[in-house]
């Protein structure tokens, strides 16, 4: 299968899109895969299975995980139009048509609704008890972006031996109730689409939970929303600050892959 980027055939998958359940699944696996191989959930930002949530997938099915990447918007993600020339654009190197830079033209609120928290956590409850039946012995992780940032938190409590959260978007504080699994949270330091007191506020909100779990709050100073998931990799600084993100994501997870 080769992905059309912006109307460009530019990159190859690894993986292979699938139905567990209810759902469609990008799923990508390391070289070698056993039962016990851990099993990485990847919630992705609005765009779901576009291009750039598929590169991230393989680049951490190359680190060893077996990569689940869910449909949870059902067909119908944010148009990559919305990404627009803007920074934060997509993780490959390819350019876009002139034809790419149109504005979009969508009602947010109406999408929203649509594809609201509720409805994506019943499908997400779903895939993860359809995929721990699957693989009983392994252990499940899970890294989320913007949208799927609010959605791995919530995982953490009962679902996930390790969370990883970027730039999570519409966090409320019973987001983080009762979180069980160690957290690493990263934010983007000129984030403009979430409160500007969200560092402080996951810091109160995660701190009351009972258990005691490892959480790491980082602050990526100078980036903006989305640079973790779908960096401008023209930029340099941001390229370093992607990839500074990405080997903190990794090393944090490997501690947990073989349990607490």
């Amino acid at each position: 299968m080769i992905l059309i980027v912006f109307g460009v055939a530019s990159y190859q998958p690894k993986g292979f899109i699938t139905e567990i359940g209810d759902i469609k699944v990008y799923t990508v696996a390391p070289v070698q895969v056993t039962d016990e191989t851990s099993t990485l959930l990847l919630l992705p930002d609005g765009f779901g299975l576009a291009t750039h949530n598929i590169i991230l997938s393989d680049k951490f099915a190359s680190h060893g995980w077996l990569v689940f990447l869910p449909d949870y918007y059902e067909g119908d993600p944010l148009p990559e139009a919305l990404l627009g020339p803007k920074p934060t654009v997509v993780l490959g190197e390819c350019d876009r048509p002139s034809t790419a830079n149109a504005p979009a033209v969508i009602n947010i609120n109406a999408w929203l609704n649509k594809h609201n928290h509720s409805r994506v956590g019943i499908l997400l409850q779903q895939l993860v008890a359809n995929l721990q039946a699957q693989r009983p012995a392994a252990i499940l992780q899970g890294v989320g972006y913007c949208f799927g940032g609010k959605h791995v938190l919530r995982l953490a409590k009962q679902s996930l031996q390790a969370a990883v959260a970027f730039h999570p978007s519409y966090v409320e504080e019973e987001d983080c109730k009762d979180i069980k699994s160690p957290l690493y949270v990263g934010l983007a330091g000129d984030d403009e689409m979430v409160p500007a007191t969200l560092h402080q506020d996951l810091i109160s909100w995660v701190q009351q939970s009972p258990s005691q779990l490892e959480f790491t709050i980082e602050s990526y100073e100078g980036m903006l929303h989305g640079f973790a998931a779908r960096p401008n990799t023209k930029d340099a600084a941001m390229k370093t600050e992607f990839e500074r993100a990405f080997d903190r994501t990794v090393n944090f997870l490997q501690k947990y892959q073989w349990g607490l």
